[in-house]
This record gives structure tokens, C-alpha cells and sequence, in this order.
């Protein structure tokens, strides 16, 4: 099943220098808002365009891509006054769940989802341009253009972790 395969090699973590930031080009993937409508992931990249963005992959079967929600929710107080929009791309099939999991943790954050079809590509996309499997919880930062500049695989719960996302933004904004 494709979920035990996402859990596989969760603490991996792959950073792109920026010599390589752009080797990974999200494929265009038709998703889901929040309200059910159908959309292209490129529609969403588009209404960010010229602002930095960060895409949380997660699901609500992965307990450390739950237990980052509260530091994400910190991370997006202190930044998003300067200008950093965050999407969180659940690669859950269920709204129901995802918006059980918000209620839950108090988080009102964006949030789009992956049909079964999308995710597919996008594991795919990301083997073949990254080199291994596609771990959750996982973390792009995209610059104003839309290019990968930064990927973090795993817990917020690593210091070192959040601190590089944090420093990726604030070079982006300065």
C-alpha cells in the first residue's frame, strides 16, 4: 500500500544547494481546495506568484506530520507578516478527516488535497528528479518565481530543521 511506503526512511533529509534548486519542478497536478473544488496545482502556484511559498506534505495517518502542525502553526505567526504564504498538501483522499484533524489542533491553515491519481505522479516525479522515495512529513520552500529552493524531509521536532526553514525564508525576504 502506498502509505506504509511514505513512512518508509522518515528521517531522511535532502537539502537542494541553490545550484540544484531548480531540479525539482512540481509536476501539474489536479487537487482538491479544502471546499471540494477541483483545481490545478499550477492554478494555486499562480495565485502565490512573486511571494514565497511553503508547502507542507502530510497525512492524517502520520503521527509526526500531526505533531508538527502546532510548531508549522508558530512558524506561520511569526513569518506570514512577512510576506510567506503556506499550503498544506494533504495526501489524504477524505476531506472529512483532514478537516476533523484541523478542528482538533485549532489550525485554520490552507489546505488542498491529492486524489489518488496525483499522488501517484507526484511520487513518481519526485523518484525520478530527486533520486528516492517521497517521505512525509516533507517541506518546499518556493522562491518568488516559483522554483524549489528547499526541501526538508521529517519532524519539525529537529531544531536544526526548522531553524534552516526559517533561514531559507528570511534570505527570501531580504
Amino acid at each position: 500500500m502506498h502509505r506504509r511506503s511514505f513512512l518508509s526512511g522518515l528521517v531522511a533529509l535532502s537539502i537542494l544547494p541553490k545550484a540544484h534548486a531548480a531540479s525539482f519542478e512540481f509536476p501539474d497536478l489536479n487537487v482538491y481546495t479544502a471546499q471540494g473544488k477541483e483545481i490545478n496545482l499550477s492554478t494555486i502556484l499562480k495565485e502565490y506568484s512573486g511571494k514565497p511559498l511553503l508547502l507542507h506534505a502530510w497525512a492524517s495517518y502520520c503521527r509526526p506530520c500531526i505533531a508538527d502542525i502546532p510548531i508549522l502553526q508558530d512558524l506561520e505567526t511569526s513569518i506570514s507578516s512577512l510576506g510567506i504564504y503556506f499550503m498544506n498538501n494533504s495526501l489524504d483522499e477524505d476531506l472529512g478527516i483532514i478537516q476533523t484533524i484541523q478542528q482538533k489542533e485549532r489550525y485554520q491553515g490552507k489546505n488542498i488535497f491529492l486524489p489518488q491519481s496525483s499522488q501517484k505522479i507526484l511520487l513518481e516525479s519526485y523518484q525520478k528528479q530527486i533520486g528516492h522515495k517521497f517521505v512525509i512529513p516533507a517541506y518546499f520552500i518556493l522562491s518568488e518565481e516559483g522554483t524549489c529552493i528547499l526541501i526538508e524531509e521529517g519532524t519539525l521536532g529537529s531544531k536544526e530543521r526548522l531553524q534552516r526553514i526559517k533561514s531559507r525564508i528570511e534570505e527570501l525576504l531580504n
